[in-house]
């Protein structure tokens, strides 16, 4: 059976339930843990964190090796 709601204010769901209804002295919001939304730079070496025989290390060894890009250098 459905509580009336008489207060204008949301029915808690255990109140529905028939539990307790909620100390005053509670916050009304949840206390969430802060989060850093700073970004972190981690130091990568490609040449030690490539597998050999992988896509990404034949990727790598193309870029590195054999294709020239002298012409980027220009700015």
């Amino acid at each position: 059976m459905w509580k009336r709601n008489r207060s204008r204010r949301p029915v808690l769901a255990s109140e529905r339930m028939g539990g307790s209804e909620r100390p005053a002295s509670s916050p009304a919001m949840a206390r969430y843990k802060p989060i850093d939304t700073q970004p972190w730079f981690l130091p990568v070496d490609l040449a030690a964190d490539l597998l050999p025989g992988t896509v990404e290390h034949a990727l790598h060894h193309v870029r590195e090796h054999a294709i020239d890009l002298t012409p980027f250098d220009v700015r």
